[in-house]
């Protein structure tokens, strides 16, 4: 089932250089309560990045002197990298 040192093996091959998170996970209900803390935090973090994602591209294009699309709640330029003048509208 849950092999700490197996875990920091794929762990140090995926983030290398980083210290693998020590986890305590005794039971199946401490497996079962980590992937639910884990799974939380994911979508927190994904909020999160798509908050910042929209600012880039917000900005990105106010300091181009274009003009926001704000039409679909969606910034203009998909990547939030540099759109090179092109518009994501249909």
């Amino acid at each position: 089932m849950w092999d700490p040192q197996e875990f920091e093996r794929h762990w140090q091959a995926e983030f290398p250089g980083e210290e693998a998170p020590v986890m305590r996970l005794d039971s199946v209900l401490d497996m079962e309560r980590e992937l639910e803390r884990c799974k939380l935090n994911l979508k927190r973090l994904q909020q999160v990045l798509a908050e910042e994602k929209f600012k880039v591209s917000y900005l990105q294009a106010a300091l181009a002197g274009e003009k926001p699309d704000l039409g679909r709640g969606r910034p203009a330029y998909g990547d939030g990298g540099s759109a090179g003048g092109r518009s994501r509208s249909p």
